[in-house]
C-alpha cells in the first residue's frame, strides 16, 4: 500500500489537492512514464523499466518492469541435450519480465500496488526506493510510504491455524536514550531493538490465528510493550518441514507475501501472462 505523510507524523494524508494534499495518483503515473526507459543501478549490476500495457484513469496503471542483471559469468546449456548454446558475459544482462500493477480508488488517500517475483528475483526495493527519492525531492517536507499487506483477520490468513514459534517485536532507529536505559550504554547512533518470545523446543506460543487476535497495533502502526513503541511485529511459523517469518503488522520484508505459484499458468516462454491481456515481448 502506498500512501503520503508530513516527516515526524505517521497520519496518511488526503490526495485531493482541493483539501490541502498532494495529487499522488498524477505523481505515480508521471514515475512510470518517465521511467519507461532504462534505469541503470551501477553500484549493483542491476537495471530496469516500466513497460506500461494499460492505462485506466490517475494512479492505476499495469504492465510489465522489465528487470536486468548482469556482472557474472555463467555457462548457458540446453537442459535436454546437456550441452553448451553459450557462455554468458559478465557485461550480458539477462531481462526478465515482471507484472506490476497499481491502482487508486476515487477519494482514497491509498493507492495499492501488486509486483511480481520470479524465482526469487524481484526489483521492489529499486522501483520503491527510486519513487521515494523522486517524490521526496520535489516534496521535503512528506514521505512516501510504502507497506505491505496481508490479511490480519484469522478467517483471512492462509496461515491461521500454524504454530507459531517465535514472536519477534522490532523497532526501528530506536534512540540512544532507550538503548541507555535498557543497556546501560549509550551508543554513538540510533540503534534497532528487538523483543523475542521463542517457544521450547517442539513447542509453541500459539497458533498465528492467537497472535493476530492478542496483538492490537493503534492506528499509527505502533505496538507499546514494555514502554517501547515497536512499529513491526514478526512471528515465526512452522510450515511442513521448515519455519518461515510472517510479518504480523508493519513493513517486515516478508509481510503480504502469499506464494500464489500453484495457482499461476504460465506461457510457452515460462512466464505468467496476466489475465485477458496480451502482452507483446519487447
Amino acid at each position: 500500500m502506498l500512501s503520503v505523510q508530513l516527516r515526524q507524523k505517521p497520519t496518511s494524508l488526503t490526495f485531493d489537492t482541493k483539501s490541502g494534499g498532494l495529487d499522488v495518483p498524477n505523481f505515480v503515473g508521471e514515475f512510470i512514464k518517465s521511467h519507461s526507459a532504462v534505469t541503470e543501478v551501477s553500484d549493483k549490476e542491476r537495471s530496469w523499466n516500466f513497460d506500461e500495457k494499460i492505462k485506466e484513469g490517475p494512479g492505476t496503471s499495469k504492465g510489465l518492469i522489465h528487470y536486468g542483471m548482469h556482472g557474472f559469468e555463467s555457462k548457458i546449456i540446453d537442459t535436454r541435450t546437456r550441452t553448451k548454446k553459450y557462455d554468458r558475459q559478465v557485461t550480458d544482462s539477462e531481462i526478465i519480465p515482471l507484472y506490476y500493477h497499481f491502482w487508486h480508488q476515487n477519494k482514497s488517500n491509498y493507492l495499492l500496488v501488486a509486483f511480481q517475483s520470479f524465482q526469487g528475483r524481484s526489483c521492489i526495493s529499486l522501483v520503491t526506493s527510486q519513487m521515494q527519492h523522486v517524490f521526496e525531492r520535489k516534496h521535503p517536507q512528506h514521505l512516501l510510504r510504502f507497506r505491505k499487506l496481508m490479511p490480519t483477520s484469522s478467517s483471512a490468513s492462509i496461515y491461521r491455524d500454524l504454530p507459531v514459534q517465535k514472536l519477534t517485536f522490532i523497532k526501528h532507529n530506536a534512540s540512544t536514550d532507550i538503548a541507555d536505559q535498557y543497556s546501560g550504554f549509550k551508543p554513538a547512533e540510533p540503534v534497532r531493538i528487538e523483543m523475542s518470545m521463542i517457544a521450547k523446543r517442539k513447542g509453541r506460543l500459539g497458533s498465528l490465528n492467537d497472535v493476530f487476535q492478542k496483538i492490537n497495533p493503534t492506528d499509527n502502526g505502533i505496538l507499546t510493550q514494555e514502554g517501547i513503541g515497536f512499529d513491526e511485529a514478526v512471528a515465526n511459523v512452522r510450515i511442513g518441514k521448515g519455519v518461515r517469518p510472517v510479518g504480523v503488522f508493519g513493513g517486515n520484508s516478508d509481510a503480504g507475501v502469499i506464494d500464489l505459484t500453484e495457482s499461476i499458468k504460465k506461457d510457452q516462454d515460462g512466464h505468467p501472462r496476466p489475465r485477458g491481456q496480451s502482452v507483446s515481448k519487447s
